[in-house]
């Protein structure tokens, strides 16, 4: 049995766009949106590159953390939470 084989079971589905044939997490794609922001906002308020720059780091890796666990603890999606057709919550005909 490989690492492999042990733990794709316990992944959790993550949003992916595909970007030159490689599946990005969206979570991933909207922190670096977040830190382009930033570094840009900061860059025109401050004047100042080092200022610009740390903001940027800063607010980049705390949305990318925050997104992922906001993605790891979202409820899974109705087709996921199927009911299945033995459970004593259908409704049976008879």
């Amino acid at each position: 049995m490989t690492h492999a084989e042990t733990t794709a079971g316990t992944r959790t589905r993550l949003r992916t766009v595909d970007i030159a044939g490689t599946p990005w997490p969206v979570y991933k794609l909207e922190a670096l949106a977040v830190g382009v922001l930033v570094l840009l906002g900061a860059l025109a308020l401050t004047t100042s590159l080092q200022v610009a720059v740390l903001g940027s780091a800063c607010a980049t890796v705390l949305a990318w953390w925050s997104l992922r666990l906001a993605e790891a603890v979202s409820l899974p999606s109705s087709q996921d939470r199927t009911v299945p057709s033995n459970h004593p919550s259908t409704p049976t005909s008879g």
